[in-house]
């Protein structure tokens, strides 16, 4: 009596039930459910034959054998509506699993996502952020600074360099100009030369018409 009301130290303890693999299960299902449908041809082929008996007996005037060929039709269809009821009911089962193990899946995922969120949050201090954008903003300064030292390095004294070019080009075109003039001017040994030997011929020519 007071080992019911308190419990008996020497009952056997209630051993917890063992872990259930979805992965496995949803197989099993999967084989017993090839198993009903391999039973579902054959009766179905059994049940056509018993059919065919009968009206083959019905033909031969056999009314007891076609009787007894009807009976064994009715049983085999009988049958195979309780296994169409089973495969339907396996089918659905194993649909809910497999829906409830994604389901499973989905919802530790997001909760390990979540840990991670935490986790990453206690990492993200504001204070930090906050110094991090300062500092961030100090070596964008500096780095401008730099960029603007170097900008004016390569343009220091241009504008002087400019007008030395300008008047170097002015003094180039000048000579230029000059250089023509002087070769307009300038006249060939040769050509004098050949002038006067045409002005010679000319003379002789004017001379020779007056005597003629």
């Amino acid at each position: 009596m007071f080992g019911k009301l308190f419990g008996d130290k020497n009952a056997p303890k209630k051993q917890a039930a063992p872990e259930i693999n979805p992965q496995e299960m949803i197989e099993k299902l999967n084989g017993q459910i090839d198993t009903v449908e391999k039973r579902i041809k054959v009766l179905e082929n059994r049940t056509a034959e018993y059919k065919t008996t009968a009206i083959a007996k019905k033909k031969a005037k056999d009314n007891r054998g076609a009787l007894m060929a009807m009976k064994q039709m009715k049983m085999m269809e009988k049958e195979l509506a309780k296994l169409d009821g089973q495969s339907v009911m396996l089918t659905e089962q194993k649909m809910m699993i497999e829906s409830t193990h994604f389901d499973s899946d989905v919802i530790k995922t997001v909760s390990a996502g979540k840990d991670a969120m935490k986790q990453m949050q206690k990492d993200l201090d504001i204070d930090d952020i906050a110094d991090l954008k300062d500092e961030l903003a100090d070596m964008q300064a500096e780095n401008e600074e730099r960029q603007a030292f170097f900008a004016e390095a390569a343009t220091a004294d241009q504008d002087d360099l400019l007008e030395e070019l300008d008047a170097l080009e002015a003094e180039n075109i000048e000579a230029e100009m000059e250089a023509l003039d002087v070769a307009d001017t300038y006249v060939k040994p040769n050509e004098v030369q050949v002038n006067e030997e045409v002005k010679e011929a000319d003379d002789s020519k004017k001379l020779e018409a007056m005597f003629a």
